[in-house]
């Protein structure tokens, strides 16, 4: 017995539940008992993680797996949080044989045909419209006994004005929770996800530059050219890749102080050895917003000193001209080209840091 059909028969009334002494004592209070008044008792807004467990069970059967991110990440028990959607009216359970009929595998629908000793050639189509002209409605619904999970008037409104949530959730490269989406939202309900997403990024953004977190910095500067690239401003999401590709070839990390460059600076050359490289994943990035962008070179170098020509950072072993360079022949897969702009790099480094 699955967890809806046990809160069904928990809620299901007896026989002998109603008696004739109940009735009787209820005519005879029924006249003292005050008008009812306007009040009504409002559940609590839903959270975060309630809200992304309502979207992703729409729809689903009742004997679903949740993934573990609903307890490990959101720390909610997906079970009893469902229970509590169903009571507060944002979820129904429904009995659709035909659709649980769709759902199943044709060995299946086939074995259902067999054991009635009905052809079972044909496409599923076929095999769903027989099933339904030889099997009564009573022992079809025997046979694929699935509840589905399907969200009421009230749970379709909570997830249309909250779909935030579930784009947020969706997002592996944005540094946005749920919780901090559905925070500025309550603020803000006028601001949309991207809108929200831009805001909460910038003062991250902020944040991890004062504290010299230059890697942070760079994952924030990817989160703003994802969002941007999804709502189709395309060149100003180039542009904060191209902003990270500077940054990521400068030498800076996280906690960046110059006093330990003599730790890390070993790591600077050459290039077959180096950290200060491009991510392959950022490269992938560039190429496809140039190809939608359809940059002639020039456009493309214009643009990317564009983005980088204002930024000020307080270390960095290429200049801006190499940065581009660098960029570009990574484009080409130019190896050659590449070992010899960092070894033309890695001797003015000596030259200027004689220790």
């Amino acid at each position: 017995m699955n967890i809806i059909q046990k809160i069904f028969k928990a809620f299901k009334p007896s026989n002998n539940s109603i008696s004739k002494s109940n009735i009787s004592a209820d005519n005879t209070t029924k006249n003292h008992l005050k008008e009812p008044t306007d009040k009504i008792n409002t559940p609590a807004p839903l959270k975060p993680a309630e809200l992304l467990l309502l979207d992703y069970v729409n729809g689903s059967s009742s004997n679903i797996q949740f993934p573990g991110y609903f307890e490990y990440r959101y720390e909610i028990n997906p079970h009893l949080t469902l229970k509590k959607l169903i009571d507060q009216g944002y979820l129904s359970v429904t009995h659709n044989v035909e659709e649980n009929m769709r759902k199943s595998t044709m060995p299946v629908l086939k074995d259902v045909l067999k054991q009635k000793s009905l052809k079972t050639s044909g496409k599923k189509e076929d095999l769903i419209l027989r099933i339904q002209e030889h099997v009564d409605q009573k022992e079809l619904s025997q046979l694929f006994p699935d509840l589905v999970y399907q969200l009421t008037d009230q749970g379709q409104k909570a997830v249309q004005e909250n779909d935030h949530i579930w784009f947020f959730h969706s997002q592996n490269y944005v540094d946005v929770t749920i919780d901090e989406a559905q925070q500025e939202k309550v603020k803000n309900p006028g601001l949309s996800k991207f809108e929200i997403g831009y805001k909460i990024l910038n003062i991250k953004k902020q944040s991890r530059w004062k504290e010299r977190n230059f890697g942070l910095y760079r994952n924030i500067l990817l989160g703003f050219s994802v969002l941007q690239e999804q709502e189709g401003k395309y060149e100003e999401s180039l542009r904060n890749l191209f902003e990270i590709c500077f940054i990521d070839l400068s030498g800076m990390s996280n906690n960046f102080d110059k006093q330990y460059l003599h730790i890390v600076e070993k790591n600077f050359f050459p290039y077959e050895k180096s950290t200060c490289t491009l991510a392959p994943g950022i490269k992938s990035r560039i190429v496809h917003l140039r190809d939608e962008l359809n940059l002639s070179e020039n456009d493309f170098k214009e643009l990317y000193f564009g983005a980088v020509n204002s930024l000020q950072v307080p270390f960095h072993i290429f200049t801006k001209q190499e940065t581009y360079q660098i960029l570009v022949e990574e484009l080409n897969e130019n190896q050659e080209r590449l070992k010899q702009i960092y070894l033309e790099a890695k001797k003015r480094y000596k030259f200027q840091n004689k220790r």
